[in-house]
């Protein structure tokens, strides 16, 4: 045996009580309905007969056959994950349209957080863990990204949800760099002040060209699509204008793991850009490193009153009729009356009653005087009470 201490945190685990009362229970049911079967059906005698040759040419011949039904299936499999997706790139995809398995196409992948078909069958220079060739480690996704209790460990800046953080250090620990020199300690001792994908991610979308720029002021309009050097389309009624870009220098902010988000209701900013989704840290938080990022920029409507971001109706609203306005309006709707009672009435729901309430809740029943948003908070008055009063007045 040799003893040697792996390149990753072990992390140590001790059954529960509960697990190891299960374990236990389900060995000794095993031993009992072994016990049964042995004393139900006796064990073979000292002189088994032979197989029939009949039956041992059925099962060969059956071997056989399935050796040779696999190929074809295999190869079929491979050819539908290879299959692009039947769409234009100015189509929004739809479940009708794709195949039954399917590789992401690079043609219809322009949204934030891109996933390139390289990454199939990448080279170790694309992808040191998930290359295949010259030296590439050959992972997949899972082999980073463990699952455990149907959680998914690993983040993007762009999305809420999180069910598990995931680092490098879970595998190189805090001390990545190997060796004796002076340089190796100087390294290590970086890393508390600077990300590892800082340096050894110098570039992002190495492989295709990724979008940075989305301009829906624009969109609307039976205008002449352009394609650019990259062979991409820099613009679609739909959506507006594009720009894109490959080999891409990320932007570098502090970061805590933390983020900063803009919610719909939240008041833009009228001095600059509105940051949708900002990274916290700072230059004097112990817990923030240097970490590189995606910026991608855009243009979306917002209300020119009220200052706050407009999300429309596109689906059956602006697609259909080219409308920002009625877009902006019915879409607004939606979001803020959540349930149409009106509809739910005209589909035959006994909600007649419920149609323009505006006291939905019991507020006396709660210990409230009124509203709170009209009268007071549990502790104080909402800073929207001001404002409401500020403007009215």
């Amino acid at each position: 045996m040799v003893s040697y201490t792996p390149p990753y945190k072990l992390v140590s685990y001790f059954p529960a009580l509960g697990e190891i009362f299960i374990t236990i229970g389900l060995i000794a049911t095993l031993m009992f309905a072994y016990r049964v079967v042995v004393f139900i059906f006796p064990v073979l005698g000292a002189h088994p007969k032979k197989m029939s040759p009949t039956l041992l040419a059925l099962f060969a011949l059956g071997t056989l056959l399935m050796f040779q039904a696999s190929p074809p299936a295999a190869q079929s499999a491979e050819t539908t994950l290879q299959q692009p997706l039947p769409l234009e790139e100015h189509q929004t995809p739809s479940v009708a349209d794709a195949p039954k398995m399917f590789i992401l196409n690079k043609a219809v992948i322009n949204k934030y957080s891109d996933m390139s078909s390289i990454l199939e069958k990448p080279d170790k220079q694309h992808d040191v863990h998930m290359g295949v060739s010259n030296g590439g480690l050959d992972f997949r996704g899972q082999d980073c990204h463990k699952t455990r209790n149907h959680m998914i460990s690993g983040r993007s800046i762009s999305v809420p949800a999180v069910e598990g953080d995931i680092s490098c250090e879970y595998c190189h620990t805090d001390t990545p760099h190997i060796g004796r020199e002076l340089i190796d300690h100087h390294l290590n001792k970086h890393t508390k002040h600077v990300a590892c994908q800082t340096c050894h991610i110098p570039i992002y979308s190495k492989g295709n060209p990724t979008k940075i720029f989305w301009d829906w002021s624009t969109a609307g309009q039976d205008c002449e699509v352009i394609r650019d050097k990259y062979g991409k389309p820099d613009y679609a009624k739909k959506k507006g204008g594009f720009q894109w870009k490959e080999a891409v220098k990320p932007t570098y902010f502090w970061y805590n793991g933390t983020v900063k988000r803009h919610l719909l209701g939240d008041r833009v900013n009228e001095d600059g850009p509105t940051d949708l989704t900002e990274p916290v840290g700072s230059i004097n938080d112990p817990a923030s490193r240097i970490y590189p990022f995606k910026l991608h920029r855009g243009k979306q409507i917002s209300d020119s009153v009220y200052k706050y971001l407009i999300a429309p109706q596109l689906w059956g609203g602006y697609w259909k009729h080219w409308d920002w306005d009625k877009a902006a309006r019915d879409g607004m709707k939606l979001v803020y009356k959540g349930i149409d009672f009106k509809r739910l009435a005209d589909a035959g729901m006994d909600v007649g009653d419920l149609i323009g309430i505006t006291n939905y809740l019991d507020y006396q029943a709660l210990v409230y005087p009124g509203d709170p948003i009209e009268t007071a908070g549990r502790f104080d008055k909402l800073m929207l009470t001001v404002g409401r009063a500020a403007h009215e007045e």
